[in-house]
């Protein structure tokens, strides 16, 4: 018995020897996948919806999805972080550069895969000759360094990097104070700072759609926003562990979770006074709680189809602008919505499944030869 029970909890965490550091096992979430996967989509849509040569609305307000995607990272942040303890400013910072490498090499294989693809893809595209192209090539070093959050210029064809370049800033910022004051920061700080901050935003434009081209003087209102989501995430993590949600049924929670997350779908399918944008924002903040909170409920997601649906949720936000430019090169699809939209949508498919495998072949190669 005994031995089945240390077996158990060996699985479950593991120590650190050098920092003496409790790190919780990360085990994936279907529900969590099946979200990811349904708000890439709903960010291709999006953007092909707001496309001139589109005729069709589509998702019109499916931007509010980028905010799904900064609350989870921030909860799986403070998740990965809690009960880490560091001692001293030299620890506090190998732990802070070990943590972002971590998480960097999550996605930078499949971050890098896409960069190429989308470089490729532009070459006969825009018919450059090699030279000029080089030079595109060039002009998009700064997004491919994630630069884009402190005000270097972005290609056109590199924008939705924004997202990753915000993202790591923020994660940049937070890691020390997650690890020194987590709850504090978490459940007290985070909360103020984040109200400030989009309130912000959306005192000066009225919605959230804003991205790290948007300054307002000296402020990036693209890192706002993710800064100000990704605490949020923190604070729903401690809310969590607090157990805030102990004396409610999950089964009650999950269906008032499924109700707003149908809500948020059809509210992100039409253009809606955008005074209900802060309204939605909160109803996120619970579902996402919520969501993984309730271990017990949609336990059937939880298979490798849906675990590879949560996975290509990446490469199909990075790379449906592919789909989208050529979409329209088309010329039998001309006139046609509905067509372009079912062509495209194939076409995001093949390149983010090309994408996904690729960086995993890669980032395979890279481990064996690290090994070796």
């Amino acid at each position: 018995m005994y031995t089945a029970f240390f077996r158990k909890i060996k699985v479950m965490i593991h120590i650190d020897n050098k920092s003496n550091i409790r790190i919780e096992k990360s085990v994936r979430s279907g529900k969590v996948d099946l979200l990811r996967f349904a708000f890439a989509v709903v960010v291709a849509l999006y953007h092909l919806g707001c496309t001139k040569a589109y005729n069709m609305p589509l998702m019109q307000t499916g931007y509010l999805s980028v905010e799904f995607f900064f609350l989870v990272t921030g909860y799986l942040m403070a998740k990965s972080l809690y009960g880490k303890q560091v001692v001293g400013s030299a620890e506090l910072c190998d732990s802070c550069i070990g943590f972002i490498k971590k998480k960097y090499a999550g996605f930078g294989y499949h971050y890098w895969t896409a960069v190429v693809m989308i470089c490729v893809a532009w070459l006969p595209y825009y018919n450059y000759p090699l030279k000029k192209w080089l030079l595109k090539i060039f002009e998009g070093v700064p997004a491919f360094l994630h630069l884009q959050t402190f005000g270097f210029k972005t290609p056109a064809w590199l924008v939705p990097m924004w997202y990753l370049s915000a993202m790591l800033v923020s994660m940049l910022i937070l890691t020390p104070i997650l690890l020194k004051i987590p709850r504090l920061y978490s459940l007290y700080i985070a909360p103020v700072i984040a109200a400030f901050m989009l309130g912000f935003i959306y005192r000066y434009y009225g919605y959230f759609d804003v991205f790290s081209a948007r300054w307002e003087g000296y402020i990036n209102l693209g890192f706002l926003r993710a800064f100000a989501e990704i605490s949020i995430g923190c604070f729903c993590f401690y809310a969590v562990e607090s157990g805030i949600f102990k004396k409610t049924s999950e089964k009650m929670l999950s269906f008032v979770a499924v109700v707003l997350y149908i809500g948020i779908f059809l509210f992100m399918t039409g253009k809606y006074p955008y005074a209900l944008q802060p309204l939605v924002i909160i109803c996120m903040v619970f579902c996402v709680a919520v969501t993984f909170a309730n271990k017990n409920t949609f336990k059937f997601l939880n298979n490798k189809f849906v675990y590879f649906l949560g996975r290509l949720s990446l490469p199909i936000y990075l790379c449906h602008q592919i789909a989208r430019a050529y979409v329209f090169k088309i010329s039998a699809l001309s006139g046609h919505p509905m067509r372009q939209l079912a062509v495209y949508l194939v076409m995001t498919a093949v390149v983010s499944v090309a994408c996904l495998f690729i960086g995993d072949a890669v980032k395979k190669f890279a481990r064996h030869t690290k090994k070796e």
